[in-house]
């Protein structure tokens, strides 16, 4: 039986001779974007190559050397990020969305590469481990040259960058600090420390222009303005002990992801009942979303820009959230 949600999904052929990673793909309100590997080949030892689909039309690849291990996409759908493990390197490649082409290689030692907010600009975040260099952040054009350098003499569990550099967001213990570079001199902004009873920060994750999330441990997290204000505060506990019909493990199995409604998140685990959180309200409502799979394929767990995924040996199904 073809349901509706069935009848809507973008259909996409996986070309013969490659398979589609289950685990990882990158998804703008333009295009989405996949790795492939090779079906009869160790993938570390030869090529991926990456599939990337308008919402209409006929997609266009990239072939790379190596295996691709992350993608990503910048929020106007214009570029895609990937990682790669080469049999000499690891490498981080920027390609058009539009193309194919490739925009630059970096080598990759041990760098985390993504997009601010905007897209207006890529950062890396390098852990140097304890010596007096500390650990560092690099922004870089979109051309690929750095345009910003940053250490810092405390370990940095994690970084966003708010647009095109000008604005420096860094976890470090627990405490969040965010950086300006009036003159080229390096000035604290605001800081926002967690109290002791407070979870561990784990990550720091943009969403969007306006907002990123503070990611702890146990399922928490804290929704922030880029000017420092702290939006909503999610306590998996204290919802437990206000909603007794949900436990603690229940409200702490969801990722949060950005939607298109204005100030509302997604809160979604692999599972048809998802939670909307209204920031406005703080109020929490239920969410139905259809993850029934077509025969044959299988559910990618997680959402990008509003999607999810179905993968099967032959083809890619993609299905937007309705709301």
């Amino acid at each position: 039986m073809v349901t509706a949600a069935d009848a809507a999904d973008q259909t996409l052929s996986i070309p013969t001779g490659w398979t589609a990673s289950p685990y990882r793909f990158a998804a703008s309100a333009q295009r989405s974007a996949f790795i492939l590997y090779p079906a009869a080949s160790n993938p570390y030892l030869t090529s991926s190559k990456i599939m990337i689909a308008a919402t209409s039309g006929a997609p266009v690849f990239a072939e790379l050397t190596g295996k691709a291990f992350a993608i990503s996409q910048s929020p106007n759908g214009s570029y895609v990020l990937v990682h790669q493990d080469g049999p000499d390197a690891r490498r981080v490649t920027l390609l058009s969305a539009t193309t194919g082409a490739t925009v630059w290689t970096k080598s990759n030692d041990n760098r985390e590469f993504a997009f601010s907010a905007t897209g207006s600009a890529l950062f890396a975040h390098k852990v140097q481990g304890e010596s007096a260099a500390g650990n560092v952040v690099e922004v870089f054009d979109l051309a690929g040259a750095m345009t910003r350098r940053v250490s810092f003499d405390t370990t940095i569990t994690s970084a966003v960058v708010a647009d095109d550099g000008s604005q420096v967001v860094v976890a470090m213990g627990r405490t969040v600090s965010a950086f300006r570079f009036p003159g080229g001199s390096t000035v604290t902004e605001w800081s926002m420390n967690l109290g002791g009873s407070d979870e561990p920060i784990s990550q720091l994750r943009s969403l969007g222009p306006d907002r990123f999330l503070v990611l702890q441990e146990l399922g928490h997290f804290k929704v922030v303005r880029w000017s420092g204000t702290v939006e909503y505060t999610y306590n998996p506990a204290a919802l437990d002990a206000a909603d007794p019909a949900r436990s603690f493990e229940d409200y702490a199995s969801y990722e949060v992801y950005p939607t298109p409604l204005a100030n509302k998140l997604l809160l979604f685990r692999n599972s048809p009942d998802a939670l909307i959180l209204n920031l406005t309200t703080g109020a929490l409502t239920s969410k139905s979303i259809d993850i029934a799979a077509p025969q044959g394929f299988s559910l990618m767990n997680l959402v990008e820009s509003n999607r999810i995924v179905f993968n099967s040996a032959t083809q890619l199904r993609v299905r937007s959230i309705s709301y």
